[in-house]
Protein backbone atom coordinates (compact mmCIF):
# COMPACT_ATOMS: atom_id res chain seq x y z
CA UNK A 1 0.00 0.00 0.00
CA UNK A 2 2.74 2.39 0.64
CA UNK A 3 4.17 1.82 -2.53
CA UNK A 4 1.13 2.94 -4.15
CA UNK A 5 1.26 5.91 -1.93
CA UNK A 6 4.41 6.86 -2.92
CA UNK A 7 3.91 6.32 -6.94
CA UNK A 8 0.75 8.23 -6.86
CA UNK A 9 2.57 11.54 -4.81
CA UNK A 10 5.45 11.18 -7.81
CA UNK A 11 2.53 11.46 -9.96
CA UNK A 12 0.75 14.23 -8.88
CA UNK A 13 4.49 16.47 -8.01
CA UNK A 14 5.29 16.10 -11.40
CA UNK A 15 2.57 17.01 -13.00
CA UNK A 16 2.65 20.77 -12.78
CA UNK A 17 5.60 20.70 -14.95
CA UNK A 18 4.13 18.92 -17.44
CA UNK A 19 0.89 20.73 -17.25
CA UNK A 20 3.11 24.22 -17.87
CA UNK A 21 4.75 22.30 -21.15
CA UNK A 22 1.51 21.06 -22.80
CA UNK A 23 -0.35 24.45 -21.69
CA UNK A 24 2.21 27.07 -22.51
CA UNK A 25 -0.13 29.52 -24.75
CA UNK A 26 1.62 30.78 -28.51
CA UNK A 27 2.43 34.36 -26.52
CA UNK A 28 4.79 32.67 -24.19
CA UNK A 29 8.14 32.99 -26.63
CA UNK A 30 7.31 36.42 -27.30
CA UNK A 31 8.13 39.62 -25.06
CA UNK A 32 5.02 41.46 -23.79
CA UNK A 33 5.22 44.99 -23.66
CA UNK A 34 2.90 47.82 -22.36
CA UNK A 35 1.79 50.59 -24.42
CA UNK A 36 4.77 52.92 -22.54
CA UNK A 37 7.47 50.80 -23.59
CA UNK A 38 5.45 50.18 -27.16
CA UNK A 39 5.51 53.78 -27.87
CA UNK A 40 9.49 54.10 -26.68
CA UNK A 41 9.89 51.19 -29.08
CA UNK A 42 8.11 53.38 -31.95
CA UNK A 43 9.51 56.59 -31.42
CA UNK A 44 13.00 55.05 -31.40
CA UNK A 45 12.09 53.48 -34.95
CA UNK A 46 10.75 56.61 -36.07
CA UNK A 47 13.96 58.96 -34.63
CA UNK A 48 16.07 56.20 -36.94
CA UNK A 49 14.30 56.96 -39.73
CA UNK A 50 14.63 60.60 -39.36
CA UNK A 51 18.44 59.97 -38.75
CA UNK A 52 18.68 58.16 -41.79
CA UNK A 53 16.28 60.36 -43.91
CA UNK A 54 18.52 63.52 -43.25
CA UNK A 55 21.78 61.68 -43.68
CA UNK A 56 20.22 60.82 -47.56
CA UNK A 57 19.37 64.50 -48.05
CA UNK A 58 23.04 65.87 -47.43
CA UNK A 59 24.29 62.86 -49.56
CA UNK A 60 21.56 64.08 -52.46
CA UNK A 61 22.69 67.17 -52.04
CA UNK A 62 20.14 69.06 -50.04
CA UNK A 63 16.84 67.38 -51.06
CA UNK A 64 15.66 63.57 -51.86
CA UNK A 65 15.73 61.79 -54.68
CA UNK A 66 13.08 59.92 -55.65
CA UNK A 67 14.40 57.00 -55.28
CA UNK A 68 15.12 58.19 -51.56
CA UNK A 69 11.92 59.65 -50.89
CA UNK A 70 9.95 55.93 -52.19
CA UNK A 71 12.53 53.53 -50.08
CA UNK A 72 12.28 56.23 -46.94
CA UNK A 73 8.49 55.86 -47.22
CA UNK A 74 8.20 52.18 -47.66
CA UNK A 75 10.03 52.09 -44.36
CA UNK A 76 7.96 54.59 -42.71
CA UNK A 77 5.04 52.08 -43.67
CA UNK A 78 6.76 49.44 -41.84
CA UNK A 79 7.45 50.76 -38.54
CA UNK A 80 3.79 52.09 -39.22
CA UNK A 81 2.07 48.30 -39.65
CA UNK A 82 4.85 46.72 -37.16
CA UNK A 83 3.24 49.49 -34.45
CA UNK A 84 -0.43 48.52 -34.93
CA UNK A 85 0.67 45.04 -34.97
CA UNK A 86 2.28 45.13 -31.88
CA UNK A 87 -0.33 47.06 -30.59
CA UNK A 88 -2.85 44.30 -31.64
CA UNK A 89 -1.01 41.56 -30.06
CA UNK A 90 -0.26 43.17 -26.38
CA UNK A 91 -4.32 43.19 -25.82
CA UNK A 92 -3.41 42.27 -22.02
CA UNK A 93 -7.25 41.12 -21.22
CA UNK A 94 -6.37 38.41 -23.43
CA UNK A 95 -6.27 34.77 -21.31
CA UNK A 96 -7.19 31.56 -22.20
CA UNK A 97 -8.84 29.55 -19.76
CA UNK A 98 -6.27 28.69 -17.77
CA UNK A 99 -4.76 32.26 -17.41
CA UNK A 100 -2.14 32.31 -20.05
CA UNK A 101 -2.06 35.14 -22.31
CA UNK A 102 -3.44 34.35 -25.79
CA UNK A 103 -2.50 37.34 -27.78
CA UNK A 104 -3.75 37.62 -31.74
CA UNK A 105 -1.13 36.01 -34.55
CA UNK A 106 -2.64 38.65 -36.79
Amino acid sequence: MRGVGLCALAMIVGAPATAQIVYSGPGSTRPSYDRVELQQIYFHRLQGLRSEALRRQAADGGSLTPESRAELQSKLNRINATRARDARRNDIMSVDAFGVERRSER
